[in-house]
Formats: C-alpha cells, sequence, structure tokens
C-alpha cells in the first residue's frame, strides 16, 4: 500500500490505491530488485545500480503510482535534460497511451503534465540551479544522483520536500566515493529509519543475459566494470584523477608583476562549452577560470583575449576540426595573442590526460574551489576499446571541457621536484 499522505490514499476513480494493484493494472510487472524499491516505505531511498538494471523504468512508475493521488506535485531531476528525459520520457509515453482522457495540459518540450484531478510532474535540470527554485514537492526523483554537485541537493532540493514532507527517490550508478556516498551509507545506519539504501549490479536485472555481461567484464577495464555493472563505490586510489580535493586552494587571483602565466583553451560552441584555465608558472596554481556556450564566435574571441591578455599568458588552443580556423584567428591581428595549437586525437588525449593525472598525483596542480570543475575532474572515466586501447572521456550526458582545458594548461608548466607554493618549499621526492 503507499503511505497515505494529507491527500488521502485513493486514486481519481475513488478507489484505494495498492501500488502493486496498479502496476499489475497497467501491466507493469517489476522484477523482484525492483519490487524491493517500490515496496520500501523510508522517505529517502537511494539505489546504487548497475548499468541496464532497469532503474529509470522503475523510477518512473514510483512517480506514476504518486501521482495516482489528487494534487500531488513532483519533479523529476538530473544533471542535464537529456538525462532528465530518460525517466520523464517513460512517464510522459505511459500517461499519454493509458491516462490520455485525464491529462489537462502537457508540454513535452517543456517537460511538464497535469492530470485532471490536479496533479502535476515537471523534468528538470541542474545543469541551472536557479530553475530549482520555489515550488514545494510531494516528490522528487534524482536521476544520475551521484554525478549531481552536493548543493544541488543540500540547497535546492532538499528544502522544496520540507512543507509537504515529501519523499526522495535517489538512482544511478556510483561515480565514486562522494558526498552521495556519504548520504548513501545513511541508508545503511539502522538508527537512521527515514533512510534506506539498496545495491544492485547489472546480474539482479533478470531479463539480462549474464554472458553478455561476462562478455562486457572480459572488453572493459577491471575499474570500469566495477563501478559501471558492479555498482562499487570505487575509491579516488581507482579514479582516472587522484587526490583531487588534497589540491584545492584559494587560487583565483588577478595577475603578480614578476610572475609567468600559462593557459588552455578547450572550444565549443552549442551543446559543450568554451573553457579557459590559466595557471601560474611558478606555483603551479590554476588562478583564472572562465566557461560558457551558446555564445557567438565573435564573443569568444574577446572572452579568450581579454583572459590572455590580463594574464600575459602562453595558451595552448584546442585546433581540432573548426578550432584550426580560430586557433588562426587568435594568433592573428587584431587578437595576436600567445597561443599555441593542439591536435585532438585518440593518442594525444590519452597523453593528455595521464599528464594531467600525473599533476594531481604528485601535488603539482592546486585547483580553486570550483563545484563543476572537481565534479568533472572526479567522474571522468576511461574505457577499453575492442582493440586493448584505452580511451577518456567523461560519462555519457556529461562534460569532460574543464579536463581537456586543464590539460592543455599543464602543458605549459614543467614537472618540478621543487617547487614554490605559497609560503611552502614543497619537496616531493
Amino acid at each position: 500500500m503507499v503511505q497515505q499522505n494529507s491527500f488521502g490514499d485513493r486514486d481519481p476513480r475513488g478507489r484505494r490505491l495498492d501500488k502493486n494493484l496498479f502496476f499489475k493494472d497497467v501491466g507493469y510487472i517489476p522484477h523482484p530488485k525492483q519490487l524491493e524499491i517500490h515496496d520500501c516505505k523510508a522517505r529517502f531511498r537511494l539505489a546504487a545500480c548497475g548499468v541496464r538494471f532497469g532503474k529509470s523504468y522503475c523510477a518512473a512508475f514510483e512517480a506514476l503510482a504518486q501521482l495516482m493521488y489528487p494534487g500531488q506535485r513532483g519533479w523529476i531531476v538530473a544533471p542535464s535534460y537529456d538525462l532528465t528525459d530518460k525517466v520523464f520520457r517513460e512517464v510522459y509515453a505511459f500517461s499519454l497511451n493509458h491516462l490520455k482522457e485525464y491529462i489537462v495540459k502537457e508540454s513535452l518540450a517543456n517537460r511538464y503534465l497535469k492530470f485532471a484531478w490536479g496533479s502535476e510532474i515537471y523534468g528538470k535540470s541542474a545543469d541551472n540551479p536557479m530553475s530549482l527554485a520555489g515550488e514545494s514537492l510531494d516528490f522528487v526523483i534524482i536521476d544520475e544522483a551521484p554525478a549531481l554537485k552536493e548543493v544541488i541537493w543540500t540547497h535546492f532540493i532538499r528544502e522544496r520536500l520540507t512543507d509537504r514532507k515529501g519523499w526522495a527517490l535517489f538512482i544511478g550508478t556510483p561515480k565514486g566515493r562522494n558526498w552521495y556516498y556519504n548520504l548513501y551509507m545513511n541508508g545503511q545506519d539502522p538508527s537512521r529509519p527515514e533512510y534506506q539504501s539498496f545495491h544492485y549490479t547489472s546480474y539482479d536485472n533478470p531479463y539480462l543475459d549474464p554472458k553478455e555481461l561476462d562478455d562486457m567484464r572480459r572488453q572493459i577495464p577491471d575499474r570500469a566494470f566495477r563501478q559501471e555493472a558492479l555498482a562499487e563505490f570505487l575509491s579516488e586510489e581507482d579514479a582516472v584523477f587522484r587526490h583531487i580535493r588534497d589540491n584545492i586552494r584559494d587560487c583565483l587571483r588577478p595577475a603578480e608583476e614578476g610572475h609567468s602565466y600559462v593557459g588552455g583553451v578547450d572550444l565549443a560552441k552549442y551543446q559543450d562549452y568554451t573553457v579557459i584555465t590559466i595557471a601560474d608558472k611558478k606555483t603551479h596554481e590554476v588562478v583564472f577560470y572562465d566557461r560558457w556556450n551558446r555564445c557567438d564566435w565573435t564573443i569568444t574571441y574577446d572572452r579568450i583575449a581579454k583572459a590572455c591578455r590580463a594574464y600575459n599568458a602562453t595558451c595552448w588552443v584546442d585546433s581540432t576540426g573548426i578550432g584550426d580556423p580560430i586557433y588562426e584567428a587568435l594568433s592573428k591581428k587584431p587578437y595576436s595573442l600567445k597561443v599555441k595549437p593542439f591536435k585532438f586525437t585518440s593518442t594525444s588525449k590519452g597523453e593528455l590526460v595521464d599528464n594531467l593525472a600525473w599533476f594531481f598525483e604528485n601535488g603539482q596542480l592546486k585547483i580553486p574551489a570550483v563545484d563543476e570543475m572537481i565534479n568533472e575532474l572526479e567522474i571522468y572515466e576511461y574505457s577499453k576499446t575492442g582493440t586493448g586501447r584505452y580511451t577518456f572521456s567523461a560519462p555519457s550526458g556529461y562534460h569532460d571541457d574543464i579536463v581537456c582545458s586543464l590539460g592543455l594548461t599543464c602543458l605549459g608548466l614543467s614537472r618540478q621536484k621543487d617547487f614554490y607554493l605559497g609560503d611552502l618549499d614543497l619537496r616531493m621526492f
């Protein structure tokens, strides 16, 4: 039975709402592990799941069951709209196929549904935190929760559940032992009954052929399989970039006389971001950071030029594809910047990432406490191709522009046994 709330416990047709009977009526047959999530009465449920477990489908029907109560308001939230759509499209498609006569307002483009009994659901993206302000909620589905910034939950979503004492379901594949791991551990603590956490591997989906997963295990790195299929919260020791948080400093500052600077520019126009980072060659601290997208190239040129001139920095610029004419334009009048080209290939990107990882590993790159920078570095991953080569990228639906920019910046930094850091002389060996 669905938990009773202030809106009663009957569906729009006056029947008592048994969630399992509702699922049966609409033809949804959850597999045994999905059913454990549905049957749980904890207010905050956290499910760490391997790929293809069926977590999006499970979350969609959990939302649909709650929407059968009158006057409900819920959100589906993910790090980007593309990821939000995984759950929202399931809710939308089912509603149009089975509940169309009860829909009074709907928009797939705006990710919104409203039913005749007053219940409504929105699809939201955490890319724009300010869009998460305002409304009180009865429930929220948070997809790919481990990849969200902690502030999205603590400052933007949690308070929306206060007025109506709403519930939250977190689903996703682990991305290291970050804030979400700590929240997940609440669900393992018997003294926190309002939390319940679940761990499921890809093998727990009875509709997947285990031989396919075994074959996947042979083709990708062990770390990748343990994270993606076995849903393990891997320690930093297994990450592409280690000691990230040990290398955070309050280091963003204007140029200083007598200091030399180098930078990296990763270019994009629409879906991805253009990112520029600039570091002090003496202290190896990132002193400048800027990130933007959806701008005319003229604006992009001007922002890059302004940053490079402010620090008199030599910058490595992504000259791949559309980047080549942009690099050429930046090197000539009226900009005449001190820029160097870098073409991304599978080989050169691997070398760039390896070099950046070395700088973090050896404490020779200090970064500011910028949420999107830390998050992008922590969730960065590698995979093994069919030919045995390793490739590096952000997880599907995420960006790696900051990683690439930092990697380009490190091309101008030397690997030093001794280098000055604030008032300390840090000796690495």
